[in-house]
């Protein structure tokens, strides 16, 4: 579910305090591929590049993907960028056929899904 989703990402995030986004990628069965370390940035940004997304989901044969950065300020509201990025995203991947379950973001023990927006 996206609540196990959601609590195994901020777990991700325990300690961390620079921006960073992880691919997470699931099988058809919604079994954990991998869980990939895209980027990591400074404390106000992070960089996705939409290539690399695509192309681990496809390397690692991935049905389904979430995609998960933080925010380091403790505030779970997603920016304009975000939101444009998540929408960008999600149409590059249902090209593929890949189903894109959420991009969630975490600040502390809290996170939403981007998707939601």
């Amino acid at each position: 579910s996206m609540d196990k989703i959601g609590t195994y990402l901020v777990d991700k995030y325990f300690g961390i305090n620079v921006e960073t986004v992880y691919l997470l990628l699931l099988d058809n069965k919604f079994d954990v591929i991998d869980c990939v370390k895209i980027h990591e940035g400074s404390v106000s940004s992070a960089a996705i590049t939409l290539r690399r997304l695509v192309e681990l989901a496809l390397y690692r044969r991935a049905s389904m993907v979430v995609l998960a950065h933080n925010h380091p300020s403790g505030v779970p509201i997603p920016s304009s960028e975000d939101i444009y990025t998540t929408r960008e995203i999600k149409k590059a991947f249902d090209l593929l056929e890949i189903k894109m379950l959420g991009h969630i973001l975490v600040a502390g023990e809290k996170y939403i899904n981007i998707l939601n927006y």
